[in-house]
């Protein structure tokens, strides 16, 4: 939950981020900018039950309870031109992820709840996309995390600097889909699929990221991506986790720097 970069936000962010100040940037939208308070506006949710999932192998079951915007209320607010098909995240960090159609708005839920599902179409939506959202846990709906809930079950008003302070998070993908920091949105066309790729999908991550269907990797890259999973695994057997998540930060900035130049 807490792996990143290792590369902090610019001091503008957080200081718009501590104050209620920050705006976000769309392109590819009728409207391009909403500001934190718009988005707080359009109504805030609990979600509890909460899983992290991260694609190098461990997972997070505890039940993770977070507070914050469906992802679905910001797209309707926005309005994205309406042949989108990828969703890219931009960070305050410079990290980035993208997001199929689908699973921005057609995921599906399996909860033991699954009779209490309420559907929502969203009104943009020309090809008749159905939103579900588990109404009981909220579990599977994607949404921009404001806030989490600590262990004396007291609320923040933001998430932690660690958790990312603003942070857009998928239930159903793995983790660097979630992206901390969040700052920005850019819809792209089928056809603008490469422009779309962020920083893990640029290298080797798999394009989609579903849990179900176990998507990891890009099929190129597959064999080289398992090999290092391997080894992290290893490397969680016998160090601490603070020397791990410092190895991984390193290893992803180092990544970067040779493959995105």
């Amino acid at each position: 939950v807490v792996l990143d970069l290792g590369v902090p936000p610019r001091q503008s962010y957080e200081k718009a981020a501590l104050q209620s100040e920050l705006s976000f940037r769309a392109t590819g939208t009728s409207r391009t900018t909403l500001s934190f308070q718009e988005l707080v506006k359009l109504g805030v949710k609990k979600y509890s039950q909460l899983q992290w999932h991260c694609v190098t192998g461990w997972s997070y079951m505890d039940g993770i309870v977070l507070h914050g915007v469906p992802l679905g209320r910001v797209l309707d607010e926005l309005e994205p031109r309406p042949d989108w098909e990828w969703l890219k995240i931009g960070g305050a960090d410079g990290y980035s992820a993208c997001v199929h159609r689908e699973d921005v708005l057609g995921f599906s839920c399996d909860c033991i709840e699954q009779e209490e599902l309420s559907k929502t179409r969203t009104a943009y939506d020309e090809k008749a996309s159905t939103v579900l959202a588990c109404s009981s846990c909220g579990a599977c709906e994607p949404f921009v995390a404001l806030g989490e809930q600590d262990d004396d079950n007291k609320d923040s008003r933001l998430l932690s600097m660690e958790r990312g302070l603003v942070r857009v998070v998928f239930p159903r993908l793995f983790g660097w889909k979630s992206v901390k920091f969040f700052e920005s949105l850019e819809f792209y066309g089928a056809s603008e699929a490469n422009g779309a790729r962020g920083y893990w999908e640029l290298l080797g991550c798999h394009a989609r990221g579903r849990l179900e269907k176990n998507e990891r990797w890009d099929e190129r890259f597959a064999f080289v991506w398992n090999i290092l999973t391997a080894l992290v695994r290893m490397e969680q057997r016998v160090l601490p986790e603070w020397v791990i998540v410092g190895i991984m930060q390193r290893a992803a900035a180092g990544l970067g720097k040779i493959s995105l130049g």
